[in-house]
């Protein structure tokens, strides 16, 4: 009869299971009269366990390589995507931003999870390392640099995955129109710290001093903001002077203020008003802030009304920005000048009994026993409403 399947009957065999086909590296199908070897890129299969009764021959799948009559999965990090592999490199090594477990077919069997990166030939989920800091890497990234965090965030740890370049991150499920669940990770993004600026690739909430006194950072800021005309900048973070005086930094400015009234504000700076001027709005930007004290007043720094204060009794002034109450001058010998007065012969001292000498903010009564005259007249009591002095 006919040998079994298994085994082979040569010549002369007295059994139909005269002797097994040997080897994985052989296999017999029914009747052979010898053991036949297995193809280049074939693994044999079937018969018994321990592989010596092998009946027929199939080619590689993808995924493996065979050799000696045995098939084996490709092993990690490499992949294998043709028929009849014969070595353990299959078709290649995984490729980059992918890992590939043992028996893949693709080079880009699975992705490098976000927070990871694979420059090629990764085993597993943990691909070559975690994103750098200052950086975050999306699902198959390449190297450990592949996208900056964003300006005004930063990274202080390794491995960040989004953009928001956080830890601070929840799973946030949804279903769609077709009753399918997606999940996705959902982070609160970092923020650069009030004062400070964080330029794209930062590693920490205070990467850059936001500079000087004319710019501001607020929170999350990527690049200082330069404070504009009629602004000044405030909050900086509190720093203890030489003789223990809370002191504002400058270079940690966060917030600006529209300047005051009385006030004028220019590259981040607030000033008072100067003596001679007023400021009347907000928001002001030049030293002229809105213009001159009126005549016959003064101002002091910060003044916010056109007509501050009066010139002094006795003293005038006839023109604008008066810087203070001693005014333009002195009111002339046979007038007086009350507050607020314009000219320097504001009022005429008045009847003769009254008298006015240089300077005057008011007329002087003549004594008991004096009389009055003007001294710049020939006929000295030719005037009666000019006198500017008493005689006995």
């Amino acid at each position: 009869g006919e040998c079994l399947e298994g085994y082979y009957c040569p010549v002369t065999s007295t059994k139909r299971n005269q002797n097994e086909c040997g080897n994985p590296k052989f296999f017999c199908p029914a009747g052979s009269p010898a053991p036949i070897p297995v193809w280049k890129g074939y693994f044999s299969q079937g018969g018994n366990v321990d592989g010596t009764t092998r009946v027929n021959q199939t080619k590689c799948p993808k995924g493996s390589f065979c050799k000696f009559g045995l098939r084996f999965d490709c092993p990690a990090g490499q992949y294998g995507n043709e028929l009849g592999l014969i070595i353990n490199s299959c078709s290649g090594k995984a490729a980059p931003g992918y890992y590939t477990p043992p028996g893949s077919t693709s080079a880009t069997q699975k992705q490098c999870p976000a927070g990871r990166y694979g420059t090629g030939g990764n085993i597993d989920e943990k691909c070559t390392g975690p994103c750098a800091k200052g950086h975050y890497c999306p699902k198959n990234s390449t190297n450990a640099t592949q996208s900056k965090c964003p300006a005004g965030r930063y990274g202080d740890i390794e491995g960040l995955q989004s953009d928001e370049c956080s830890v601070n991150c929840y799973l946030d499920t949804k279903d769609d129109d077709n009753a399918m669940y997606t999940t996705n990770a959902l982070c609160t993004e970092s923020k650069c710290t009030e004062g400070y600026y964080c330029p794209p690739g930062s590693i920490s909430s205070r990467e850059h001093k936001c500079g000087n006194i004319s710019v501001y950072c607020p929170i999350g800021s990527g690049l200082p903001t330069i404070a504009k005309p009629g602004y000044y900048t405030v909050n900086g973070e509190v720093v203890i002077g030489q003789i223990s005086t809370v002191v504002s930094d400058e270079a940690t400015r966060s917030h600006v203020l529209i300047c005051p009234k009385g006030h004028y504000c220019f590259a981040g700076v607030k000033k008072p008003c100067p003596r001679g001027k007023y400021g009347a709005t907000k928001g002001l930007s030049t030293s002229n802030c809105t213009g001159d004290v009126d005549p016959g007043y003064w101002s002091g720094e910060g003044a916010i009304n056109v007509r501050s204060r009066k010139c002094f009794p006795g003293r005038y002034s006839s023109i604008p920005g008066s810087t203070s109450g001693e005014c333009q001058g002195s009111c002339l010998p046979g007038y007086y000048c009350p507050p607020a007065s314009i000219s320097n012969s504001q009022k005429h001292c008045g009847h003769a009994k009254y008298f006015c000498p240089e300077g005057s903010g008011s007329p002087s009564i003549a004594s008991r026993g004096y009389y009055t005259v003007d001294m710049h007249l020939e006929n000295k009591t030719t005037s009666q409403t000019t006198r500017t002095t008493q005689l006995h």
